[in-house]
């Protein structure tokens, strides 16, 4: 840069120094030239240059900006068109992540329920808030909580009775782990079960606590930390199911249920199969099954865990649940039409000149052995029939 005026010589040249010299303005600079001497007086002007010389623009493409200085035909600056690119690239990324959590999940569940199937053994954690931890305070049997919860919890649990009865009808050597805790929102639940549990699946039901606002909580934190929850448990190797909320109050401004909804949809996005908790408790009495507005009795939790042992059982961790409502059939041996079967202590074997591809089998099952026919009713009433000839054994039917 030259200090401005711009003096020139007797000759008429302009000088720098005393000698001539080349000026060149430069963006956003004007440059006056003068005739020197006691009565100087402007010979030239030349007014702000509004363009760059081509040393300048190099200079400038060059900085962190340059690619803002740089135009495209659909209007926007290049820096705006890569700044777009790198917005689209991160919700691409997104949607692969999602679904590459979907497609572990789908195969954690799929190895567990092979492993029921085959009698290996089996962990899952249900993990939730104070119906997962069994809550009763009001009960005359109540019992002290486990897990330094802050109040008494029913003899019976829903984990407890879903392990006791995968213990009953399989061969598998099954542990379930209760990590329920009274008053947990998402958040809450999160951060108190910080460390892996070492499970092949995980039962997770919250929202309740979540619809009420407890501890500050709303929707929006539901959904980060629900979300948060399930992609720890898949990054730990556990397949995840999601619950429904059960019903507060027999349903009455039940604000759970309006993060039930939410629940399938993210179940949806990271192919959680969903336990529609409602439907459990929808045709008994009030009292025989609820110890206050919101929590069971012992009776209540142990019907509960029936009907979730009935939905792993009918194979829902890899499959729909199928309402049966019509005419179905099944053989033993068989796990197809949306009923479990399951042989503890059993045999089975054909007779293939005299059976039936879906009926005809000579079976036993020895002292202390069970066979067992999962499945979910959709009607008000149902004809069970059982086809053959069975002796030597007890048959009962089960309604959690």
């Amino acid at each position: 840069p030259v200090s401005q005026p711009i003096i020139i010589n007797a000759a008429g040249y302009p000088v720098y120094n005393g000698q001539i010299a080349k000026f060149v303005t430069v963006q956003g600079h004007s440059m006056a030239v003068y005739s020197g001497g006691s009565s100087s007086v402007q010979q030239f002007y030349f007014p702000n240059v509004l363009k760059y010389d081509p040393d300048q623009f190099k200079q400038l493409l060059s900085t962190d900006d340059g690619a803002a200085l740089v135009g495209t035909t659909s209007g926007l600056t290049v820096q705006e068109e890569i700044n777009d690119l790198h917005s689209n690239v991160g919700i691409i990324n997104d949607k692969l992540n999602t679904k590459s959590y979907a497609y572990r999940n789908a195969n954690l569940l799929a190895s567990a329920n092979n492993l029921l199937r085959a009698g290996g053994e089996l962990k899952i954690v249900c993990q939730g808030d104070s119906v997962t931890i069994g809550h009763d305070t009001t009960s005359s049997d109540v019992i002290s909580p486990p897990n330094n919860n802050p109040y008494t919890v029913a003899p019976i649990q829903y984990p407890s009775r879903l392990q006791e009865r995968l213990l009953t009808l399989t061969n598998s050597n099954v542990t379930v782990i209760n990590h329920g805790f009274s008053g947990d929102t998402a958040k809450l639940s999160y951060e108190r079960w910080p460390d892996n549990p070492n499970c092949n699946v995980a039962h997770l039901m919250l929202g309740i606590n979540d619809s009420q606002g407890v501890g500050g909580a709303t929707l929006g934190e539901y959904v980060e930390y629900i979300e948060k929850i399930i992609k720890r448990f898949i990054d730990w190797g556990c397949g995840v199911v999601l619950h429904t909320t059960t019903p507060i109050n027999y349903g009455q401004n039940d604000g759970g249920s309006l993060f039930a909804q939410y629940a399938r949809s993210i179940a949806n996005q990271y192919a959680c199969p969903v336990f529609e908790s409602e439907g459990v408790i929808q045709y008994c009495k009030y009292n025989s099954v609820y110890s206050d507005g919101t929590h069971f009795n012992k009776s209540g939790y142990a019907k509960y865990g029936d009907a979730v042992a009935s939905f792993v059982l009918a194979g829902c961790w890899v499959r729909p649940v199928r309402n049966i409502a019509s005419y179905s059939s099944i053989q033993p041996g068989r796990a197809s039409e949306g009923i479990g079967w399951f042989g503890k202590l059993t045999s089975l074997s054909p007779d293939y000149n005299l059976s039936y591809v879906w009926n005809g089998q000579v079976g036993k099952i020895y002292p202390g052995g069970v066979q067992s026919f999962s499945f979910f009713l959709d009607a008000d009433a149902a004809d069970v029939f059982f086809t053959g000839i069975i002796t030597g054994c007890k048959i009962s039917l089960s309604d959690p």
